[in-house]
């Protein structure tokens, strides 16, 4: 008997060493991975914020390709009509060689001088449609250049717009990381002499105010700083405890104003903390025989619940 404690006491410190290391190990774990979600996050608006930039390069390079463009295509209409107006001289010299011809009038000399002007016509003429050709073959690779930006530009903003759903996931992901947990929930009797007692089922008749305590857990990202929580008590008839008169009142939940039965205010250092709230008991109020529900709040999420029992 006396050689069994001793042993029984050493599997007792044992096993707290062991649940500590293992509590120690699982914050770790969480601690590491929101770390690693939060470096995630950083990287892929660094890589939105270059993507962005890049598009942004782009786009003003499409944008100077279709000026060159344009001004390439005004430089061909100008030129067209350069053909247009030596073609009509070069045809009224051909007209006026004919005439000269038909009324005997070409003189070797003339026929020389026509020639001359006919030739030059010609010159310019073959002159800007080789540079008709040149330009028309440059518009058609600067068309080809600007088809390929444009393929880059989609698949840059499909890439954008990827890495906006990726952010936004991590983001929904820390902010689930960062709610705040309500537990250990512990629920008191207040009698009217101010003495306090817990149980899991009350009496009716014997309920007066309910105090509600538990814990809020170690959360390394959550914000530290001041925190309303909002404690809502919920009869068997679903009709939620309140008592105006003292701490009861309204506060937003999902976009809606929600009653809440009483309100505490804490301050939160990311880590465990002890926290209690107390319902007063109006004095019309008849408690209702059944399971009451507590539902708790904090930056507008539900953060823990817990029940008891009115016999």
């Amino acid at each position: 008997m006396y050689f069994m404690e001793p042993n029984k006491n050493l599997f007792i410190r044992v096993g707290l060493a062991i649940l500590v290391i293992s509590l120690f190990a699982i914050g770790f774990y969480y601690y590491s991975d929101n770390q690693k979600l939060k470096k995630e996050k950083i990287n892929l608006e660094e890589t939105k914020i270059e993507l962005q930039n890049e598009i942004k390069d782009l786009d003003n390079k499409l944008t100077e390709l279709e000026s060159v463009i344009n001004d390439k295509n005004t430089e061909v209409e100008t030129k067209d009509r350069k053909i247009q107006e030596l073609q009509k001289e070069l045809n009224n010299l051909q007209n006026l060689v004919k005439k000269y011809q038909s009324e005997g009038k070409l003189t070797k000399a003339k026929a020389e001088q026509l020639q001359g002007q006919l030739d030059q016509k010609n010159f310019y003429i073959a002159k800007y449609q080789q540079e008709i050709n040149r330009l028309k073959e440059e518009n058609q690779k600067l068309k080809e250049k600007i088809e390929n930006l444009n393929y880059t530009i989609k698949e840059r903003d499909s890439l954008n717009e990827v890495l906006k759903e990726d952010i936004s996931l991590k983001e929904t992901k820390l902010e689930a990381a960062s709610i705040l947990k309500a537990t250990d929930f512990v629920i008191y009797n207040i009698n009217s002499r101010g003495k306090e007692s817990t149980d899991d089922v009350f009496k009716a008749r014997q309920l007066h105010d309910i105090k509600v305590c538990f814990k809020i857990q170690e959360n390394n990202i959550a914000e530290i700083g001041i925190r309303n929580i909002y404690i809502q008590i919920i009869s068997p008839t679903k009709e939620i405890l309140k008592q105006f008169k003292k701490n009861s009142g309204y506060f937003t939940h999902r976009n809606r104003e929600e009653v809440y039965s009483t309100k505490i205010q804490i301050n939160y250092q990311r880590t465990e903390i002890q926290a209690c709230g107390i319902f007063s008991k109006p004095e019309d109020l008849n408690y209702e025989k059944g399971q009451y529900k507590v539902v708790v709040f904090a930056d507008g999420y539900e953060i823990g619940k817990s029940t008891f029992l009115v016999k």
